[in-house]
């Protein structure tokens, strides 16, 4: 075993235990997430934004790797019905505000969706889109909805390029991204970049799966990383947008990541969510951590 401190935007540090990186675990986690287990250690909120929120315990955690796994780690989690979440004016007034909003913009979005779809078959051929099964509020999965952006065979394309480089091995141990992504077509590399792919979102709002606001959707391979923070993020809609894209996104941490999602659990508002949303289009225009 071995252990490695990370540095947190949100202040403390952060301690992973597990083995390090290797080819075999990397090229695994293209498809899941190695089992390596997180334990975080004397975490300090910066400024006093976190607040309560942020206190972890020094202590191992487990891992989960299904979705029924996720559900049932929800309905066992203690201490949690208290939480904004779970009160009747996020589950009410939230939804009637992102029908609101996605009823406003349908027209616009429909006609940008229409255009880059266009580009999508022109450049790069057919499918337009992607989906992609994700983990949803209680442990719920469903399909997300993306523009395509990367080639065909995307996988193989992962293994062979993580197999070759270690570099990019032990980013993607680390991120689940890639800065440099041999997947991703020219086109695909500018809707990433302007969050243009995340458009076709707006059908999985309407459907109620998703929300404007909230924690950003993750794939089964990455439960491991929130560890014993996971019931948090089930605590909530996931978002289209959220405190994670408007605080530099692919440049802070993922462990990093998880406290942003708990502190938004935690201290949801609508008023919170007004200000996650008017800070978007400035971290989509500087394409703040974007790749």
């Amino acid at each position: 075993m071995a252990s490695s401190i990370l540095s947190s935007s949100t202040g403390g540090r952060i301690v992973t235990i597990g083995p390090p990186p290797s080819a075999e675990s990397d090229l695994r986690g293209a498809e899941s997430s190695s089992a390596d287990e997180l334990e975080f250690e004397n975490l300090s909120p910066a400024s006093g934004q976190f607040g309560d929120a942020a206190s972890f315990r020094s202590k191992t955690f487990a891992s989960f790797n299904r979705s029924s796994e996720a559900l049932e780690l929800w309905r066992d989690a203690p201490d949690l019905g208290d939480l904004p979440t779970q009160s009747r004016k996020y589950e009410v007034g939230k939804r009637i505000f992102d029908i609101a909003l996605a009823i406003l913009i349908a027209p616009i979005v429909g006609l940008m969706i229409a255009f880059i779809g266009a580009l999508i078959f022109l450049t790069a051929g057919q499918p337009i889109f992607f989906r992609q099964k994700r983990i949803g509020q209680h442990g719920r999965e469903f399909y997300i909805w993306k523009f395509r952006t990367m080639r065909p065979h995307a996988d193989h394309i992962l293994a062979e390029h993580l197999k070759r480089d270690a570099e990019a091995r032990d980013e993607w141990f680390h991120t689940h991204k890639l800065r440099n992504d041999p997947r991703i077509t020219p086109l695909g590399s500018l809707l990433r970049k302007t969050s243009l792919d995340e458009l076709p979102q707006l059908l999985n709002v309407f459907a109620g799966d998703m929300s404007f606001v909230g924690p950003r959707p993750i794939v089964r391979a990455e439960m491991v990383k929130y560890a014993e923070r996971f019931p948090y993020y089930l605590a909530a809609v996931p978002g289209i947008t959220g405190l994670w894209q408007v605080s530099g996104r692919c440049n802070v941490s993922y462990e990093a990541r998880v406290i942003l999602d708990e502190t938004y659990v935690c201290k949801w508002s609508m008023a919170r969510d007004l200000w996650i949303l008017l800070k978007t289009p400035r971290a989509v225009c500087y394409r703040d951590g974007a790749y």
